[in-house]
């Protein structure tokens, strides 16, 4: 806003992303650490104030519950568009939409929101289900389903699990 005062506007533009092709080139140069995107959901719940973070870790996918928070959360808009880079900016949006990003780029076929009974799955196509439905949430549950070529190597998923608890 200060430096805005300081001149004068000699143009503007407009900022657009092409989610599919971003997920691909992201999916091309990301790091070797391929679960990356749980990091983004232990800050989201620190942003939060969650009390309990749960980790199951199953064969065929991963559940990250938040539970107890002291802020609500309205996810009914960021569910209805995603990708919208406004929701980035958000402090407790943000984390959220990195995680799913992250994970849809390393090759999650999909994360499934669970809350009371009501559910919603993305994909990388887009979702389904009732975005409505996660408006003034307290907890939330997720569920990732695991990229099959490397979820069933078992020393990779022993390793996985170590860096999880370490970083918890």
């Amino acid at each position: 806003e200060q430096l805005a005062r300081c001149g004068r506007k000699d143009s503007s533009g407009r900022l657009q992303l092409e989610l599919p092709q971003a997920r691909r080139r992201l999916a091309e140069f990301r790091l070797e650490d391929h679960d990356l995107w749980l990091l983004p959901l232990l800050q989201l719940a620190h942003c939060w104030e969650a009390s309990r973070v749960e980790i199951g870790f199953r064969r065929s996918s991963v559940r990250v519950a938040i539970l107890a928070c002291q802020r609500t959360l309205d996810l009914a808009g960021w569910l209805s568009r995603p990708g919208h880079l406004t929701f980035w900016q958000h402090p407790r949006l943000g984390p959220l939409g990195m995680a799913c990003e992250v994970a849809l780029a390393a090759g999650v076929p999909a994360i499934h929101f669970r809350h009371a009974e009501r559910s919603f799955t993305l994909k990388s196509e887009g979702g389904t289900g009732s975005p409505e439905d996660f408006a003034g949430l307290h907890a939330l549950e997720l569920e990732f389903e695991a990229p099959v070529v490397r979820w069933y190597q078992p020393g990779q998923q022993r390793a996985w699990r170590s860096r999880m608890v370490a970083a918890l």
